[in-house]
């Protein structure tokens, strides 16, 4: 895995840490928190889906209605 693939709870772990170190150093400003917030929806907009594909309706109609 390359430096630039972490996934994004690498991401969350790593902004989490970052935060309890500002924290401890006395720097917990809102705007900090809101940034490392904004950050985090960035990445997980580009990170791939991992949803499952739904169902085509015609075999989900066999599967509902009755025999």
């Amino acid at each position: 895995m390359d430096i630039t693939e972490v996934t994004v709870v690498h991401h969350a772990a790593l902004v989490l840490a970052a935060l309890w170190a500002a924290a401890s150093a006395g720097w917990a400003h809102p705007a900090l928190f809101i940034v490392a917030l904004l950050y985090i929806f960035a990445v997980s907009a580009h990170a791939p889906s991992t949803a499952h594909p739904s169902l085509p309706l015609a075999r989900l109609g066999s599967i509902v209605s009755p025999r």
